[in-house]
């Protein structure tokens, strides 16, 4: 029987840092069975558990709101002859801030200032918090 120290944990290669930074670095390795990266009794240390739970935490959550958002930011479109934006393509306009024409007829996200934001979170003249900071 091996070693404990001589064993690699299978964890080494993920980083809480890259998944905050990189919406989806890990999403297939964290969803697909056949990838999915097992703790291993006996070679993974509780500082692996920890920082695992973390990244799965900020993956799917990354993923669900991703998701759910472009949901809401999907324009209702009756024709059948116009091309669906892409998970993808709704993520790279946010992250890059890329509007491009199929976006901006396909969802409610704005071009404001330079910025690609989403048109719910555009903030209304009369919205309360914009008075406060006027006032």
């Amino acid at each position: 029987m091996k070693e404990r120290n001589s064993l690699k944990c299978p964890h080494l290669g993920f980083s809480i840092k890259e998944a905050e930074e990189y919406n989806f670095t890990y999403l297939w390795e964290l969803t697909d069975a056949d990838q999915f990266p097992m703790f291993q009794p006996g070679i993974c240390t509780v500082e692996c558990k920890e920082k695992m739970i973390k990244i799965i935490d900020i993956t799917l959550y990354k993923y669900y709101k991703f998701s759910r958002d472009y949901f809401e930011d999907c324009k209702m479109i009756f024709s059948r002859d116009t091309m669906s934006l892409s998970l993808g393509e709704y993520v790279i306009a946010i992250q890059q801030n890329k509007y491009t024409k199929k976006a901006e007829f396909l969802t409610n996200l704005q071009y404001i200032d330079g910025k690609v934001v989403r048109f719910c979170e555009v903030p209304k003249e009369n919205d309360e918090t914009g008075q406060e900071e006027n006032k």
